[in-house]
């Protein structure tokens, strides 16, 4: 029964965001906006397509972190996912990869200023070897760099308006 709970959570969160992109079209379609309601349809593809990369990567907890992340209203949001790699397999990288992810957007959560907005943005990539990239924008409220960042498979730059941090996983 939890199962069916959550399923059912799951595509009611993901109706309600078609949906407000069926009234974005449906408006600027009123307004006479050709161009907004190109970039709306534009953006639904785009976003379609990555999930469907996400999805694809044999990484289930992965793909439901990054698709369900801005339905529990977090401070910072992310905004950009980019999957690129198509069929490969993650399982392996999978919990590295979410662990990541949790500590990241739990920080800057707590360290982002919010007098500013501020979001993080993820690359999934396998060009050469499997890794993930997740960038901040925004302002900090405090430059001290948290112990996982640190770590030695973390390659870091850091500035006082974005943070982007990149994990090799297949190490």
């Amino acid at each position: 029964m939890q199962d069916a709970h959550k399923i059912v959570e799951t595509l009611r969160h993901y109706r309600h965001d078609y949906l407000n992109d069926i009234q974005l079209i449906k408006s600027y379609t009123a307004l006479g906006k050709t161009e907004k309601v190109n970039q709306v349809i534009d953006r639904i593809s785009q976003r379609a397509e990555q999930e469907s990369r996400l999805s694809s990567l044999n990484a289930p907890g992965l793909a439901e972190f990054l698709l369900t992340y801005n339905w529990k209203s977090p401070r910072v949001p992310i905004d950009t996912v980019k999957v690129y790699s198509s069929g490969d397999d993650w399982s392996r990288e999978e919990a590295k990869a979410v662990n990541f992810l949790k500590e990241f957007t739990s920080w800057a959560g707590e360290s982002a200023d919010t007098s500013v907005t501020a979001r993080v943005s993820v690359i999934l990539d396998n060009e050469k070897r499997k890794q993930l990239t997740v960038e901040f924008k925004g302002r900090l409220q405090q430059n001290e760099k948290p112990y996982f960042l640190k770590k030695n498979n973390v390659e870091l730059n850091w500035h006082s308006t974005s943070v982007n941090a990149r994990v090799l996983l297949d190490e």
